[in-house]
């Protein structure tokens, strides 16, 4: 192989190392000053005779890449004038988010290609960047509003990458193939994908679209560790996403708009005055803490779980403890309120949650307090019962004793009148008797 043929096989681009004529260094020189009067004279003086408006300098840049690091876009407009090839200049001027370059060269592009320009769009092969990045996909990288705008409406999409644990052909061959080049194309995708400005300008729910993508990527963060800190990172970017737009709300009415917003239902039941908080507990259920656990959300559920009883956050300790015990004292009687009369005043108060968490409260601690007196009760009932029966046990279990001590030494002769001393000393005569008997016997 030549030495001087640089050859990129991955992306299918074989680039041609050749010594630049003076011309030619004429030519990039003064693209690279801005001298767009030097450049316009050389090119129309030299285009006749066989010059190469596409010659590279050293460190492999064309003229128009020149122009787009300068970000010279009178320079630009001459180079597409005349007719010079774009190559990766797109890619090159979306990195460098540089707006107008972008739109001269899609003009450019749409103008000359016409709906190939779609196809130019999806697959732009470049020696700068990997095989997988599209103009979209880099637009999502830097996260540039107007380019992502602009290429969307050209109809570029980004494709979300398939599962992890996915065996479709495409991944088996891909990963089979080069398995670094297929994880870290995953990782662009998703990290074109976590683009606040992509998101915004795509979905519906932008949300929604936030809570869903943060749960995927903290899922492959814990199925790819070797790129764990990537997809933390990209998790972490999709969740201060969903809270800054939070943060864009300007009253309680816009915050209501979105703490009940439910992509199921209809626009009518949306705006009920029945505080559904579907959003909310959407992020309970995607574990967005930070969401939750924001001021404006906390501020929301203050107002919520308070309602009923203004003004009592701002009142003192003793103010609090004797409103919670006049509504506990009072709960059998909202409760028969409720139970009777459910549209009443009083029957439209329970409902509020702060007093139904008192009524709860106070009718829980009615009940146990009934349960430990009844307990006490049958506990020294119980107590009362052993005591009797322990002593009328105690005096059976003596007189048995007696008995067998009586019926163990009842042969020695030795013994014989002293126990029938103490048998007629407790017992009497009729013991007497029966003891007479058994010794005949």
């Amino acid at each position: 192989m030549n030495p001087n043929l640089d050859e990129t096989e991955s992306f299918g681009i074989i680039r041609k190392e050749v010594d630049l004529t003076n011309k030619e260094k004429q030519y990039l020189l003064a693209v690279e000053r801005g001298d767009v009067p030097t450049t316009r004279q050389i090119v129309e003086q030299f285009k006749v005779n066989n010059f190469n408006i596409n010659c590279i300098d050293t460190l492999g840049r064309t003229a128009i890449l020149i122009a787009i690091e300068n970000e010279n876009i009178e320079m630009i407009e001459l180079l597409l004038n005349n007719g010079i090839e774009i190559g990766d200049a797109l890619l090159h001027a979306i990195n460098e988010e540089n707006v107008e370059a972008v739109e001269m060269i899609l003009h450019y592009e749409i103008s000359n290609k016409g709906e190939e320009v779609i196809t130019i769009l999806i697959q732009v092969p470049s020696t700068s960047f990997s095989a997988d990045i599209t103009p979209i996909i880099l637009a999502g990288h830097r996260d540039n509003y107007e380019i992502i705008k602009l290429l969307l409406s050209l109809g570029c999409r980004i494709t979300k990458p398939h599962d992890i644990r996915c065996n479709c052909k495409q991944c088996v061959a891909g990963n089979d193939d080069d398995s670094l080049r297929h994880s870290r194309s995953r990782i662009n995708s998703y990290k074109a994908l976590a683009s606040p400005s992509l998101i915004s300008l795509s979905s519906k729910d932008p949300i929604l679209t936030a809570f869903e993508l943060c749960a995927d990527l903290r899922r492959l963060s814990k199925l790819e560790n070797e790129f764990k800190i990537d997809y933390e990172k990209l998790s972490l970017k999709c969740q201060e996403f969903a809270v800054d737009l939070l943060e864009q709300t300007r009253g309680s009415s816009e915050l209501h708009i979105i703490l009940n917003h439910d992509t199921n239902s209809t626009a009518d039941e949306n705006y009920t005055e029945r505080q559904r908080l579907a959003r909310l507990k959407v992020a309970i259920k995607y574990k967005q803490k930070k969401f939750v656990s924001h001021p404006n959300c906390q501020q929301l559920l203050a107002s919520l779980w308070y309602e009923g009883l203004p003004g009592f956050r701002r009142k003192n300790v003793v103010a609090k403890i004797c409103i919670i015990q006049a509504i506990g004292f009072m709960f059998p009687i909202l409760s028969l309120c409720y139970l009777l009369i459910p549209t009443c005043f009083l029957g439209q108060l329970i409902r509020k949650p702060f007093i139904k968490f008192i009524i709860h409260s106070a009718s829980y601690i009615t009940f146990l307090c009934k349960f430990i007196f009844i307990y006490i009760l049958n506990y020294r009932e119980n107590l009362l019962f052993h005591e009797k029966y322990d002593n009328n046990l105690k005096s059976k279990i003596y007189t048995r004793q007696i008995y067998a001590t009586l019926r163990s030494n009842i042969r020695k002769n030795e013994t014989f009148g002293i126990f029938i001393h103490i048998l007629v000393y407790n017992e009497g005569s009729s013991m007497t008797h029966w003891v007479n008997n058994k010794a005949q016997s």
